[in-house]
């Protein structure tokens, strides 16, 4: 008896011990899939917050793709119209639309999580620090677009697509003028058939009237009556034809020629300008108002470089007119035809920045001639010899230098003012007066040389009449302060339980005021190269 009971005592110490070894398992077993189950949580809160705010970002390259197209197309910048979008508010509910459609809650989700914007901020606005962001841009347009334009320069000089679109134009324009004619050939066989029609009717009320009287009725004085009524009538329609007097006629035509300069917003220039035309030459009359903009100053300014002001020139040379390319038909209307002379004057009217123009190139040939005929020994000579029969007419003998100074710049300005004219023609000046040949200078070598000195003011000058061409285009409520490049955003993402976590492992998914949400900021850009 005492056997068996020990046996049986030791057979259950033996099942104790393996209880507990059981149950130690089961604990540490359970710790093991709580701490796995956790870290796998936690790697898929990590990737799901990834995915979200990859989409985030997809969805504010989506609002940066509403930007302004009709810009892009006339001047090849890209900037977000924030009062197209209703604001800050407008673009919030414009990217969690995108967002919506990306992160689709429910039935078919195996990311869990769902992302919101807080607040979306717009950055580099058009008009910012002396509107460097359209710089930026522009230089960058001329920087990776110069190879293209090349190319077809290159073309264009082969006379290959000068030829195609040549021939295009043609056909178009020859396909215009058969439409035309057969329009007007339709029209006036509609004219031919009503007078037929008014013929026969004529001709048969004639026979019908013939048939019902008989001419010889009529007396003499009656027939002398009628033909007195035809003579009275046929003098008082000559007394209304009657040519205006030679005054009347022309005051006539001259309010008629201010209506069409009106409409055509061209005229006569006046000032010193007149001078420098032919005579009866039109102008443009066109003028803008000044614009006042909400100007964004940021304490950290950059300036733009050396090669990026260069691309700037040729991107405004490229992009706006000067006087002699306004006689070429432009499909946009402008609201200054002389864009360059704008950009470097930047007076308010056409006229006044032509003529600001003119009076330049002027003054600098005046004193060019000037030094050249004070080395021609033949024409100081002349003009002393001109001066003292002159100071002797007037007895004033001392005067003789101060007037052969005054003919040699008489003689100056003359030169300068026939050497403006043909520039203001097309045509061209020697670099050196009384050089036929060497180097030649056209109008638009002065308007070169003129643009330098203004390269610091050009950035806001080109905005400026940007707008303006903007609001004659397409619509008066244009702003360029309400343009932007870039946008910032306060992202909100939560993600949703799926597997078993432990709550001393919520660092490791970046607990905030909720162990399952956190917000980041994120930002784009259109000028990033």
């Amino acid at each position: 008896m005492r056997y068996l009971s020990h046996l049986l005592n030791k057979g259950e110490s033996r099942m104790r011990a393996k209880g507990s070894i059981t149950v130690f398992l089961s604990l540490a077993l359970i710790l093991i899939i709580a701490l796995a189950g956790s870290l796998l949580e936690s790697a898929r809160v990590t990737v799901a917050r990834e995915i979200a705010l990859d989409d985030s970002y997809l969805a504010m390259q989506n609002i940066l793709a509403e930007y302004q197209r009709e810009l892009w197309r006339d001047y090849h910048i890209l900037f977000v119209d924030a009062s197209g979008l209703q604001g800050e508010e407008g673009a919030v509910k414009l990217g969690n639309t995108y967002l919506s459609k990306m992160l689709k809650i429910g039935k078919g989700d195996y990311i869990g999580a769902e992302a919101d914007f807080t607040e979306i901020g717009f950055k580099e606005n058009l008009t910012e620090n002396n509107c460097y962001y359209f710089a930026k841009q522009a230089a960058a347009y001329m920087k990776y677009g110069a190879v293209g334009s090349f190319g077809k320069k290159m073309i264009n000089k082969a006379n290959i697509l000068k030829n195609t679109e040549t021939g295009t134009n043609g056909l178009k324009k020859a396909l215009k003028v058969k439409v035309e004619a057969e329009k007007k050939l339709i029209e006036l066989e509609r004219q031919k058939k009503k007078l037929e029609e008014k013929k026969d009717k004529i001709s048969n009320e004639k026979e019908k009237i013939k048939s019902e009287f008989n001419v010889k009725s009529f007396s003499n004085s009656r027939i002398q009556g009628i033909e007195a009524e035809i003579k009275k009538n046929t003098t008082s329609d000559i007394k209304k034809i009657m040519p205006m007097e030679k005054t009347e006629a022309e005051n006539k035509y001259k309010k008629c020629q201010e209506n069409l300069d009106t409409v055509t917003g061209d005229g006569t220039a006046g000032g010193l300008l007149g001078l420098f035309l032919p005579s009866g030459k039109k102008i443009s009359k066109l003028k803008i108002k000044g614009t006042t903009w909400n100007m964004v100053e940021t304490v950290k300014k950059e300036d733009l470089n050396l090669a990026d002001t260069g691309l700037l020139i040729l991107y405004a040379k490229e992009h706006f007119n000067n006087f002699l390319s306004e006689s070429k038909n432009s499909e946009k209307r402008e609201a200054l035809r002389y864009g360059l002379e704008y950009l470097i004057v930047g007076k308010e009217s056409d006229e006044a920045n032509l003529g600001s123009i003119a009076n330049r190139i002027f003054g600098i040939r005046t004193i060019a001639w000037y030094a050249y005929f004070l080395t021609r020994e033949d024409k100081v000579a002349e003009a002393e010899a001109i001066a003292a029969a002159v100071a002797g007419a007037l007895s004033m003998p001392a005067a003789i230098e101060i007037i052969k100074l005054g003919i040699i710049m008489g003689w100056s300005i003359d030169e300068a003012k026939k050497e403006v004219t043909n520039l203001l023609q097309g045509g061209e000046i020697p670099l050196l007066p009384g050089k036929a040949e060497g180097v030649k200078l056209k109008y638009e070598s002065f308007l070169d040389s003129f643009i330098l000195p203004v390269v610091k003011t050009l950035p806001k000058r080109m905005v400026e009449l940007i707008e303006q061409n903007m609001k004659v285009r397409y619509y008066d409520g244009f702003r360029a302060d309400s343009l932007f490049a870039g946008i910032t955003a306060e992202v909100r993402v939560r993600v949703i339980p799926r597997i078993f976590r432990m709550v001393m492992l919520d660092g490791i998914i970046n607990k905030q005021s909720n162990p399952w949400e956190s917000f980041t900021d994120i930002s784009q850009s259109l000028c990033s190269e």
